[in-house]
């Protein structure tokens, strides 16, 4: 993997973060209610260079019914809640 393939990973995992949280309709302070993630590095996650941890990671997926596979690997169509 080179740098332009991380940097387009590390982008569809912000993508897939928001898309997540969008869809269970909460805004960044009620995604920190949910996840116990500060909803400031919520927005770094889903707008910023910032690489999350996969401690992050793991909250936000089991916030969101997901699991972190769901945040990091591209699927055929936007995760969802379950």
């Amino acid at each position: 993997m080179d740098t332009t393939d991380y940097r387009d990973w590390i982008a569809g995992v912000r993508v897939r973060a928001k898309a997540a949280r969008e869809s269970l309709g909460l805004s960044l302070r009620g995604a920190e209610e949910k996840t116990g993630v500060p909803f400031m590095s919520i927005r770094r996650v889903e707008t910023s260079d910032f690489v999350p941890t996969l401690d992050v990671l793991w909250r936000l997926a089991v916030g969101y019914g997901l699991s972190v596979n769901d945040l990091l690997c591209e699927t055929q169509s936007v995760p969802r809640a379950r």
